[in-house]
């Protein structure tokens, strides 16, 4: 891609001149140091600790026995030092004290304004301003610089000054280290410190040690955050064998390790090779420390995400109702844990089709996040955004928008404006905004993520090709048709760098490709990417992945337009099974599945079928969605074509009417909808004028043809609606 010829101002840069402008404020930093320097001190005693054993070693090395005393007090002394150690640097909460740190400095900017020689007048505007500023600022990286440069990087200098003559020393104390950057998200740091645990360790104890397994698998994990999955692979193959011989299937290094392994397969796709391992350290788990256990249901969880990977939805239920459960009664409502694990089972709820449970479970999360963190703190926010996301699925759009705006700037105050997380959140909240019909709003929110994500990530990052095909999504829906062609074909290249051929995500957008090319009747060229597609998912996912069915429904829609009727029923049928199966009757793609094989039907010309199926969509169209939500009034105009294809017309008409009804007062309803209903009102007053002519109906003709002509798009952007 394209050279950035100019980064934008590092957060500590943007905090250091915020700081020489409002020197009143700097005091603020004191207090979050404070509550830091804690692992200071903790290192320090450590560091005296060593040195004074030493010389007692020293002192004493004729008397071998002395000796070998000495060194298993001092070994245990100082295991129980660096566990302290890790243990007290271990609660830095980064986050945390960078939310802290900016209430802080605003607070203090407030206060001194307030005892300054500024007029009352200017007081609240410069204090606006001064909010405005910092929020640039990434308040969680802001608080890891500090916790670094205060108390990291001094102690990793220390451990290479005073301990380079024991080099197993020095291991165990940069374990500490390495671990605690990793927390904090400094992954390279951490990998540098775990490559040189690992070297220290094979050269001093061998190959074998069980010291030597825990540093590979430490290192494993390192390098799985930093994207390097397959050198973590072999890190992680060779400390559970190491393992296994030492310690024995039935312990629970060896479950962890097989977790960590099952976990690395199933992020490279390799569901097959992961599943034996996650299950087998659950059952470890259960056997050693019993079903009740934290770590147990942490090995719950993660099977369920392989079951949801598997595209076995319902086989993740009863884990994820397990974990939720179990955890709420063991923990609380308010344990982060359990926070999580409510979270996962309103999302896996609401995947299979119970919205209301899902809302409900939602809710719960958000409410108990904010009793243990605060309404502002980021795991606070993450709740709120799965409320609106539920919100957004029913198609509460309205709902939805405060919170997604709420979800934003404590996101923008907390993290800074290119932050990830807040990122996600103008995604969101344009996604949600296009869904009410305002697409200007909600493309440039989309279009600033999407640069955003560019510009720290690269064209090819995973992130900037997910936000740019939700933009080409809307781009799609507000009627720019070639816009969005252009979007995913550029995605769909850039994507060759970052994932391979038959990755999920990179399917999902070859699929909208796909999908739009029919849209448009242009049917050759959408054929071989729809029939690639479709393999490659069957291959990677299995014939029963919601993901696969929506293919193999894309593809059925193809060849339906390309005339094989009784091949598209096929596909249809076999899809809305399987549907059925995995997702329920009452899900949406249940019900799109089922909306498919009606219009087949009607292009069968087996109208009495189709007239059947329509009406039982209706119906569960309402009950599931709601009468006025667009979803519904395009089943009732199906249901009203296939009704002028049987001659009854004044029923036709009432269905097409109020479908017509529904789509023009609904939010975000797509050019491209509202030019179908308008089709349809022609083609009715058309085929019922020419069975029984009168002038009324002539005059509805000719209103309803004037009001297609406005509403036709030009050639070039013409698609094929259904």
């Amino acid at each position: 891609g394209e050279a950035v010829s100019a980064a934008p101002p590092s957060a500590a840069y943007r905090l250091r001149k915020l700081v020489r402008r409002n020197r009143g404020t700097v005091t603020a930093l004191g207090a979050v140091l404070l509550a830091l320097l804690v692992g200071v001190v903790a290192f320090a005693w450590q560091a005296r600790i060593v040195t004074r054993e030493r010389n007692a070693a020293i002192e004493s090395r004729e008397n071998e026995a002395a000796q070998r005393r000495l060194a298993e007090a001092r070994s245990a002394e100082l295991a129980q030092v660096a566990s302290f150690q890790e243990g007290m640097l271990g609660q830095i909460d980064a986050t945390a004290a960078g939310v802290r740190l900016m209430q802080d400095l605003r607070t203090r900017h407030r206060a001194a304004l307030a005892t300054s020689a500024v007029p009352e007048s200017e007081r609240e505007p410069r204090a606006e301003t001064f909010s405005v500023e910092l929020a640039r600022t990434n308040a969680t990286d802001t608080a890891v610089a500090i916790v670094d440069s205060t108390i990291l990087a001094p102690a990793v200098a220390a451990v290479g000054e005073r301990f380079a003559a024991q080099p197993l020393l020095e291991a165990t104390l940069r374990q500490t280290l390495a671990t605690i950057y990793s927390r904090l998200g400094r992954f390279e740091t951490a990998e540098t410190l775990q490559q040189q645990v690992l070297a220290s360790r094979l050269a001093g104890l061998g190959a074998d040690h069980l010291d030597v397994a825990r540093a590979r698998h430490d290192l494993a994990v390192v390098l799985e955050k930093r994207g390097r999955h397959q050198e973590a692979e072999g890190l992680l193959r060779e400390a559970l064998a190491v393992r296994r011989a030492r310690l024995g299937q039935n312990c629970i290094e060896t479950m962890v390790t097989m977790g960590s392994l099952g976990g690395n397969l199933r992020y490279q796709h390799r569901l097959e090779a992961a599943e034996p391992l996650l299950v087998a350290a659950l059952q470890i788990a259960r056997q050693v420390l019993g079903s009740e256990h934290r770590d147990t249901l942490i090995r719950v969880n993660v099977l369920g995400f392989l079951r949801i990977d598997q595209g076995r939805n319902a086989d993740a239920e009863p884990l994820w109702r397990e974990a939720y459960a179990t955890g709420l009664r063991q923990f609380g409502p308010d344990d982060p844990d359990v926070i999580t694990w409510t979270n996962n089972l309103g999302g896996l709820l609401g995947a299979l089709g119970n919205t209301a449970d899902c809302e409900r479970l939602y809710r719960e999360a958000w409410a108990a996040a904010r009793r243990a963190h605060g309404e502002q703190h980021p795991a606070t926010l993450n709740c709120a955004s799965n409320v609106a996301s539920v919100l957004s699925a029913q198609g509460r759009w309205t709902e939805a928008e405060p919170i997604e705006r709420e979800v934003l700037a404590g996101r923008t105050r907390a993290l800074g404006p290119d932050h990830p997380d807040t990122l996600d959140s103008m995604i969101g909240l344009g996604k949600v905004l296009g869904r009410q019909g305002r697409f200007a709003d909600g493309e440039r929110l989309l279009r600033d993520a999407f640069v955003a994500h560019q510009r720290s990530s690269g064209l090819d990052h995973a992130l900037t090709m997910r936000a740019g095909s939700v933009l080409a999504s809307v781009l799609l829906d507000s009627g720019q048709v070639a816009a969005a062609e252009a979007l995913w074909r550029e995605l769909l290249a850039n994507s060759t760098r970052t994932w391979p051929a038959d990755h999920p995500d990179r399917l999902v957008m070859q699929n909208n490709l796909g999908s739009l090319l029919v849209r448009q009747g242009r049917g050759a060229e959408a054929e071989p990417i729809l029939r690639e597609t479709l393999a490659a998912r069957t291959r990677v996912s299995g014939p029963d992945h919601p993901e696969t069915l929506v293919a193999a429904s894309n593809f059925g829609r193809l060849r339906e337009d390309q005339g094989h009727l009784d091949e598209a029923e096929a596909i249809f049928r076999d899809a809305t099974d399987r549907f059925r199966r995995g997702l329920g009757e009452a899900h949406q793609n249940t019900l799109s599945s089922r909306s498919n094989l009606a219009g087949v039907w009607y292009a069968q010309g087996r109208f009495a079928d189709a007239e059947a199926a329509w009406r039982e969509l209706v119906a569960d169209y309402t009950k599931t969605f709601g009468d006025a939500d667009q979803r519904t009034a395009s089943a009732r105009r199906q249901l009203g074509r296939t009704l002028v294809a049987r001659q009854q017309f004044a029923a036709a008409e009432a269905e097409l009417l109020a479908a017509e009804r529904t789509l023009a007062a609904a939010p975000g309803v797509s050019p491209a909808r509202r030019l179908g209903i308008t089709k349809s009102l022609v083609e009715l007053y058309e085929a019922w004028q020419g069975a029984a002519p009168s002038d009324a109906r002539q005059a509805q003709l000719a209103s309803w043809r004037a009001r297609l002509a406005a509403l036709e798009p030009p050639a070039a952007e013409r698609s094929v609606g259904k």
